[in-house]
């Protein structure tokens, strides 16, 4: 059967005569060469008309495709899942009804659909893998994704097992495109109800406050029956006190059938972020199903100017700085790293955070990652003062802060420095995820290396060992070689393979020869293994010693004995280096970092006293009005950054270029300044008595930290499902509030960020919408500017999602499949049903092209008509058989040979031989006479031979004579 989609085209068939008439008056040639010419030409025009019409030719068949979907998230209890699965797998395997064409495909679906089979034949629904995320459901993607892989050719139905909740995408759209397709979706209804479940709808505390203000917490609970348990509330991490007349912090209930809600007034002081979270405990812990939505959440941010926080490695070694800021009036809070939050939170209450000698391996990733989010995305002010520990020196160079720097942590090449080289020693680590962690520790080292450093990696290969090597099996995976642009640096890491080797002599012999070769001012050898391996000898250390390598050790995981713990101590003990045990594998980044860095500490410039030279004309940075530094004794090298960043003042070294001592920039929505010299306690001890010390860090502070929320916007939150919903407001009475423009960024738990799309609803009103994929506080930062300015409105605000949309539900949802499976003609399955019957299913087409091969032939079509009408061919002398030869006295009848002249005539069917020079002559009889006849008898040889023959012989008797 044909179909076209184009039929207009084929109008131009009427065209056909005219083209004829016109084509014949043009050509001038023969009658059989016209005629074929025209029909040539006809053909192509027609084959031109059916590809310009789309022409398809349809096939039907009989077979029918099966598409299974199971849904295999966390709002189904196991149990129904497990019987729902074996129900479809019987009826898949044992169904009367299905034919050996007939396909099978199968889909597992959580917050994205992952095709477990391709509808093949004899396919089989099978135990799925589980999805990559099973605390969120997406039918609408999985129904979506089903339409997209069903062949043409056969007959489709789609089989939906589910419980009907569906927490994201669109169901209904998908549904749609289903009953347009003709396609129904049968479904097998996995039905649940929990009864004894309890569950915090929300937790409402406001979203802004001003210091002083008292507003209530409401906390929402929802009981499937009454229940006796205990309600606690947490502020900022500290229980608060529910019920002081009983004894206990938190407040004993009886939850009675249905909603209940709980209020608690609350004092806010001081600024900053409050953090609120209720639990629910039941009385009996086997009274509910399941205890993660026993869990609320909400963030409150409390108004407040000069909230900073002040991070510092050594007790008190800030102490100068910290009573400076004080006596500026800002409100200091000092921590170490350890003890301050690691999420976004942790960060986001305060105004300014201040990095004092802070090192890169004192952060943990995720703190790194949420300070510069922070920064860049919040507004959150960053002031880094210097140290021996501090930007490069410190390990900075390639973490994600170091971009926030307004500094470049590496200096610059034209900068002579003598570079370290370190050897990294790779065994086998008998730990969770092992190879993982290896390759991060050598990756986390490679980073703070400075590119004029040396780098090298050692490990045991079973392969080079088994053959016999020199060294044992133990190779070089990067030979000792500059650190350059890292790019074979971290092939390297990828190559790993992290053998088990037997001993650590061989390693360090070849890792101490390697350095040795190197011009390194300091040389390190780091061991990272389970502690197992032989001890090195005595003449491995004394090598080491004489070489000035310094090894490390860290021992993780494994099996490890006291005595081989021991072992790896004395190893660090006896070559200077440091041993390291490590149970947490999360610490081992942070110690190759520090111990990486240890081999650059010419970073540090330090024993001469340099004054400060200023730098004029930067009007409106943090150094107005300050006309000189006092001198400083030592400071961390870096490199200035270009582009937005100002260098205020700088070390004259007698160089090119000063080094940078102060410099700022912004950095996204915050500021960024960065003073390479220290505080006070060991560099800049002349700044400390300086009668302007107080008044340049206040300035430094001031500068650089988010300026107090505009109270003329109004930015309000609200969760529907897993989406978050986020409204902003102009509350001022300026004219141009109307005309503003709009910009809003939120932030999730795991840093990721989402740009907002605003649509303005109302004469002062703008909403957006994001989805919430994470649990966990969401911040959303907010940026108005009117018409003309320059400067921008920002405000905060915060969404909490305790735990996923999955969790909130209670029962299933089979009445929303079911309205899927009336619109599309689907079935209600019970699991006896046959998934292969061709009752309510209608023919599908296949469409085929045939518009392409038109084209193709059309072409061909053409070439002929060309060569009709523009070659002249005399088909008959192409038929005749007569053979022309060669004449002797030409040069290709002198040379061919008896053999192949006798070839080619008998190929070409002609009698007798053909005469060849070299060939006696024959002996003539003289009273042989011959008839006239005889003579006159044409030859075997054509005319045109016969008289060049005779034409020969003439000149011969003439040459005779």
């Amino acid at each position: 059967m044909i179909s076209v989609d184009h039929p207009e085209w084929l109008w131009g068939l009427l065209l056909l005569p005219v083209l004829m008439l016109w084509s014949r008056g043009r050509l001038m040639s023969e009658p059989r060469r016209t005629l074929m010419a025209l029909g040539l030409r006809s053909l192509a025009w027609t084959l031109v008309l059916l590809a310009a019409a789309d022409v398809h030719r349809v096939q039907r068949s009989e077979d029918v495709a099966t598409i299974v979907i199971l849904d295999r998230t966390q709002s189904i209890p196991e149990t129904e899942l497990q019987a729902a699965l074996d129900a479809l797998i019987l009826a898949a395997s044992k169904d009367p009804e299905r034919r050996p064409e007939d396909r099978l495909g199968v889909i597992a679906v959580g917050a994205d659909p992952a095709i477990l089979e391709m509808p093949v034949v004899g396919g089989q629904v099978r135990v799925p893998l589980e999805p990559a995320r099973r605390d969120a459901t997406d039918l609408g993607a999985a129904v979506a994704t089903a339409l997209s892989i069903l062949p043409d050719d056969a007959r489709a139905r789609l089989v939906l097992a589910s419980d009907g909740v569906d927490t994201e995408g669109n169901f209904g759209e998908a549904v749609a495109r289903s009953s347009a397709a003709g396609i129904p979706i049968d479904i097998y209804p996995i039905r649940h109800q929990r009864d004894a479940e309890v569950r915090i709808e929300s937790v409402a505390a406001p979203t802004r406050v001003r210091p002083g203000q008292r507003s209530p917490v409401r906390i929402a609970v929802l009981a499937q029956k009454p229940m006796a348990g205990v309600l606690r509330l947490f502020r900022s991490g500290i229980e608060i006190d529910l019920d002081p007349s009983a004894p206990g912090l938190g407040l004993s209930v009886q939850l009675p059938e249905g909603r209940s809600v709980w209020e608690t007034p609350q004092n806010f002081e001081g600024g900053g972020t409050v953090s609120w979270r209720a639990v629910f405990e039941p009385a009996s812990s086997q009274s509910l199903d399941r205890p993660e939505n026993n869990v609320g959440t909400a963030l409150t941010f409390v108004e407040g100017e000069g909230r900073v926080l002040l991070l510092e490695t050594s007790p008190d070694g800030a102490g100068p700085l910290a009573e400076a800021l004080r006596a500026s009036g800002l409100e200091v809070f000092q921590q170490s790293p350890e003890a301050a939050g690691s999420d976004l939170a942790s960060f986001a209450g305060f105004d300014l955070v201040v990095l004092s000698n802070v090192p890169r391996w004192a952060f943990t990733d995720a703190q790194d990652a949420a300070l510069s989010r922070a920064v860049t995305e919040l507004g959150v002010g960053l002031l880094t003062v210097g140290g021996n520990r501090a930007f490069g020196a410190g390990g900075w160079l390639g973490s994600e802060l170091a971009d926030v720097f307004p500094l470049d942590c590496q200096p610059p090449q034209t900068k002579e420095l003598p570079g370290g080289a370190i050897a990294m020693v790779m065994h086998s680590c008998e730990m969770p995820e092992g190879n993982y962690w290896g390759r991060r520790v050598a990756e986390a080292a490679i980073e703070t290396l400075h590119p004029n450093d040396f780098v090298g990696m050692v490990e045991f290969d079973w392969d080079a060992f088994r053959g016999v090597d020199e060294n044992a099996g133990c190779v070089w995976v990067l030979p000792m070689q500059r650190v350059g642009d890292r790019k074979a640096a971290y092939a390297a890491t990828a190559a790993l393979t992290y053998g088990d080797m037997p001993d650590f002599d061989p390693s360090m012999e070849l890792a101490i020869a390697g350095l040795a070769d190197t011009p390194a001012a300091m040389r390190q050898i780091i061991v990272i293994s389970d502690g197992d391996p032989s001890p090195p000898t005595q003449a491995t250390i004394a090598e080491a010693n004489a070489n000035r390598v310094q090894i490390t050790t860290v021992m993780v995981g494994g099996h490890g004995s006291r005595q081989d713990q021991m072992a790896m101590e004395a190893t660090a003990i006896a070559t200077g280096g440091r041993f390291f045990k490590v149970d947490d594998p999360n610490k081992l980044p942070a110690i190759f970092i520090r111990e990486a860095r240890r081999i650059s500490r010419n970073l540090i410039q330090e024993g001469v006293s340099i004054t400060p030279s200023m730098q004029r004309g930067l009007v409106g940075g943090p150094l107005d009005g300050l006309s000189s530094l006092p001198p400083v004794r030592g400071w961390v090298l870096t490199g200035t950054r270009g582009g937005t960043a100002s260098l205020g003042s700088g070390l004259d070294t007698g160089e090119d270029e000063p080094d940078p001592l102060v410099a700022w920039w912004a950095a996204g929505a915050g500021r960024s300044v960065a003073v390479t010299t220290d505080a006070g306690r060991m560099w800049a001890n002349d700044w400390v008595n300086w009668p302007e010390y107080d008044r340049f860090w206040e300035q430094l502070a001031r500068w650089a930290m988010r300026p107090g929320q505009s109270r003329e916007i109004a930015l309000r939150t609200d969760r529907k499902g897993e989406r978050a919903v986020v409204e902003i407001e102009a509350v001022d009475d300026n004219p141009t509030a109307l005309l503003r423009r709009f910009e809003a960024v939120a932030v999730g738990p795991q840093g990721q960020r989402i740009s907002l799309k605003l649509r303005q609803v109302g004469p002062r009103r703008w909403r957006g919408e994001f989805p919430l994929r994470d649990e966990g506080s969401w911040f959303i930062s907010a940026a108005g500017r009117r018409p003309g300015e320059s400067s921008f409105d920002r405000v905060l605000g915060a969404i909490d999602m305790p735990y996923p949309e999955e969790f909130r539900a209670l029962q299933d949802n089979t009445p929303a499949l079911e309205r899927a499976a009336r619109q599309t003609s689907g079935r209600v399955l019970a699991g006896s049903e046959s998934l292969f019957t061709r009752e309510g299913l209608s023919r599908r087409e296949a469409r085929l092209p045939v518009w392409d091969v038109a084209l193709i032939l059309a072409a061909i079509v053409f070439l002929f008509d060309v060569a009709v009408r523009r070659l002249a061919v005399e088909w008959s002398s192409l038929l005749r058989r007569d053979v022309v030869e060669a004449p002797e006295t030409t040069l290709a009848g002198r040379v061919a040979t008896r053999e192949q002249n006798e070839q080619v005539a008998k190929a070409r069917g002609v009698a007798g031989q053909v005469e060849h020079p070299d060939a006696p002559a024959p002996v003539e009889d003289p009273d042989a006479s011959s008839s006239p006849s005889e003579e006159n008898q044409p030859s075997d040889r054509s005319a045109a031979m016969q008289r060049l023959l005779d034409a020969k012989r003439m000149k011969q008797q003439g040459d005779d004579a």
